[in-house]
């Protein structure tokens, strides 16, 4: 019989194997079927490039507190990463695998994959600035480079890719306690994928993919930062 650290290690392989399946699966989907991402960009769409949450409270609200509080986060993991490795892990309780699990997350995800390549080398226009939409911008698929955008573009989501790198957290507890904290990290994604939505900064393919891919990035450092035998101590 298993035991249960085999057990997990199992479960977190099958997520592993779940999240890049459906990463393909809906990456077919969005470039086999690209007006997706029009017809429910146009559900926010108010008219006059204008979006449902544009001008609203929640937007002046993540603008103000939400979004900014990323670069804290980021400051703090630095501070909690020098610390454990000054004190092996004897003042924050946190074993330095257990940090570079959660910077090394933040770091691939977020950070590397998301905004140091696809952002930057995809180019893709948001659909605010798009013709569709008011702007002068052409629409551009999912994945397909396009010189609509210098920086800082569309593909994929940023704020969404860091928010459902939270997962990473919850990763490290037990029992109820870790199905909780998944949930309350999924719930909080989606959220800011709405949001974002919602405001015409992104198409519905930016905020899926971006969601799966810190997913996958996640799970894949825990199991070989985290979980992998050859590592342990």
């Amino acid at each position: 019989m298993r035991t249960d650290n085999a057990l997990l290690y199992s479960s977190h392989h099958f997520s592993l194997k779940l999240a890049l399946f459906t990463t393909i699966f809906c990456s077919l989907l969005f470039i086999t079927l690209p007006g997706i991402d029009l017809l429910v960009a146009g559900l926010f769409f108010e008219g006059e490039n204008n979006f449902l949450l544009r001008n609203s409270l929640i937007h002046n609200f993540m603008d103000a507190w939400v979004r900014p509080s990323i670069k804290y986060l980021v400051m703090i993991l630095a501070a909690l990463t020098a610390l454990s490795i000054l004190s092996n892990g004897l003042y924050i309780g946190w074993s330095i695998r257990n940090i570079v699990f959660i910077v090394s997350t933040f770091s691939l995800g977020p950070g590397l994959i998301v905004n140091g390549l696809l952002k930057e080398f995809i180019g893709r226009a948001r659909p605010k600035n798009i013709v569709e939409f008011g702007g002068d911008k052409i629409f551009s698929s999912a994945y397909f480079p396009s010189d609509q955008c210098a920086h800082n573009c569309s593909f994929v989501s940023g704020d969404v890719a860091f928010a459902f790198a939270t997962i990473a957290f919850p990763l490290l507890l037990s029992g109820i306690k870790k199905k909780v904290g998944i949930l309350i990290s999924i719930v909080f994604g989606m959220s800011i994928a709405f949001y974002r939505l919602g405001t015409g900064a992104h198409f519905l393919s930016d905020t899926v993919l971006a969601g799966l891919l810190s997913v996958i990035t996640a799970l894949f450092c825990y199991i070989i930062i985290v979980e992998n035998p050859s590592l342990k101590n």
